[in-house]
């Protein structure tokens, strides 16, 4: 999975949000409901636990950059 070209996919449609609550979800029926396949469950927590890190990353760089534009505002008024 190109977790990479999903995320900027996210970000382009706007949908961050909806998304980092929608993996949460998923990751939480994950461990409610495993599969009974081991291997199968581990690999599935795992890609979900990599892509809600990416999305929180992504999130985390969105505020970021907000914030220092808000910063530049300030100093140059």
């Amino acid at each position: 999975m190109d977790i990479g070209g999903y995320i900027r996919t996210v970000l382009e449609q706007g949908t961050l949000d909806l998304e980092i609550y929608r993996i949460r979800q998923l990751m939480i029926g994950a461990e409610q409901y495993r599969h009974a396949n081991k291997a199968h469950h581990s690999h599935n927590v795992s890609m979900l636990t990599a892509i809600f890190k990416a999305l929180l990353s992504a999130k985390e760089a969105r505020e970021k950059g907000v914030q220092q534009i808000r910063e530049n505002d300030r100093r140059s008024t």
